[in-house]
C-alpha cells in the first residue's frame, strides 16, 4: 500500500479537481483514479479521471457521486486483494481501516508482483517443500535443507512401508524371480501417474476457481455505500 494518492472534496467543482491534480499529481502513485473524502478522511466515492474530463468544468463533484465504491480493508489477506483486482478489473483500489478512513491505495503493478509470489509459493508446496523465503539459488544450504528435510523424511517413511510390503511377498517373488523386474517399472509408473494426476487436478481447480470468480462472486471485495 502507498499513501501517495489524489484526494478531493465533494463540494469542489471539476475545474478545481483538475487544478488540484496538476499541482499534486506528480507526487501521486497514479492519477487514473481520484478519491473523494470528507474532513475525517472517510472515503465517500471514487472516480476515474475520464469521468471528470468528459463533463463541464463547472460541475460540482457531489452531483456526480453515486456513493458506491469497492475497497480493501487494511486487514485483508493479500490473496483476497488479488482476487478483488481480478474481479473488479481496476488499476488501483483504496485501502480502508475499520472506520472507513482511507489509509492509501494498492495499484495493479504491486498486485501482479504479489500474485507471482503467491503462485511461486503454491508451486513449491506442490513440489513437496515448504515455501522458500528467497530465490532458490540464493538460499543458504542449511536453510534449504531445513525447508526440505521434513517432506523427505515423510517420503522416506512411505518408502519403508513399500519395502515392508515387498518383504511380506518375498516368498512369492522368490518363486518367480522375473516379477522383481517389474518392481522399478511399477514404482516409476506410480510416480509418473501421480505427477500427471496432480497437474491435471490443480489446473482443473484453477479453471473452476477462475470461472467462479468471473461469474459474479465477491471474492472478499467490500462494496460500500457512503
Amino acid at each position: 500500500m502507498t499513501p501517495d494518492y489524489i484526494a478531493a472534496r465533494s463540494h469542489w467543482t471539476v475545474a478545481k479537481v483538475l487544478n488540484h491534480i496538476r499541482m499534486y499529481g506528480k507526487d501521486s502513485e497514479t492519477i487514473d483514479v481520484i478519491y473523494i473524502i470528507d474532513r475525517q478522511g472517510k472515503l465517500l466515492d471514487d472516480f476515474r479521471i475520464r469521468e471528470f474530463l468528459l463533463v463541464s468544468p463547472e460541475t460540482v463533484v457531489e452531483t456526480l457521486m453515486d456513493d458506491r465504491f469497492v475497497a480493501l480493508n487494511v486487514n485483508d489477506d493479500q490473496e483476497e486483494a488479488i482476487q478483488t483486482f481480478r474481479l473488479e478489473n481496476r488499476v488501483a483500489l483504496p485501502v480502508l481501516d475499520d472506520n472507513n478512513v482511507m489509509l492509501g491505495i494498492v495499484t495493479i503493478d504491486d498486485i501482479l508482483w504479489i500474485a507471482n509470489e503467491e503462485h511461486t509459493e503454491d508451486i513449491q508446496k506442490i513440489g513437496g517443500t515448504e515455501a522458500l523465503d528467497e530465490p532458490y539459488l540464493d538460499m543458504p544450504l542449511m536453510r534449504l535443507i531445513k525447508k526440505r528435510v521434513g517432506w523427505l523424511v515423510i517420503l522416506f517413511i512411505g518408502e519403508m512401508l513399500t519395502a515392508s510390503v515387498m518383504t511380506y511377498f518375498e516368498d512369492e517373488i522368490a518363486k518367480a524371480v522375473v516379477l522383481a523386474l517389474f518392481i522399478p517399472l511399477i514404482i516409476s509408473s506410480g510416480g509418473n501417474s501421480g505427477s500427471q494426476a496432480s497437474t491435471l487436478i490443480i489446473q482443473a481447480m484453477a479453471l473452476v476457481r477462475s470461472r467462479s470468480k468471473t461469474g459474479g462472486g465477491s471474492c472478499g471485495a467490500r462494496y460500500y455505500r457512503a
